[in-house]
């Protein structure tokens, strides 16, 4: 058989993944391959691993890293935060962890009780001071 009649070397069929999208059904991936679904580098991806405590991929007799389907959602999830909301590390790691203040729908409910107290307080101190100025 001619060399040009042989058949490519098998690559991966991955293509990276629309939001919303479900992963394809396999045990576990590689580096490459999940850089592959979420379309950025695998240096990202080893440094995402240096930031968020989430993500421990399972390493290879080889040593390569082997990701399992809850590895790669949780990085969707934190590329989600990071590129999309625009939230720090910092801010998507309390996220991740279920810090307090870290949702935004909570963090706006804790600004309108702050602002009802607040008000308040205001109208208790001019009750005060009516009360002391009658006095």
């Amino acid at each position: 058989m001619p060399a040009s009649a042989q058949a490519p070397a098998r690559r991966s069929a991955l293509r990276k993944l629309s939001p919303g999208q479900p992963l394809p059904d396999r045990p576990s991936f590689k580096i490459g391959e999940v850089a592959t679904l979420l379309g950025v580098a695998t240096s990202l991806l080893r440094f995402w691993e240096t930031e968020f405590k989430v993500v421990k991929p399972r390493k290879t007799k080889s040593k390569q890293r082997s990701y399992t389907p809850a590895d790669v959602t949780r990085l969707r999830e934190i590329q989600h935060l990071l590129k999309v909301e625009g939230y720090t590390i910092a801010g998507a790691r309390r996220r991740l962890s279920g810090a307090p203040g870290a949702d935004p729908a909570e963090l706006l409910e804790l600004r309108e009780r702050l602002a009802a107290a607040l008000a308040e307080v205001a109208s208790l101190e001019k009750l005060v001071a009516a009360d002391a100025e009658g006095a």
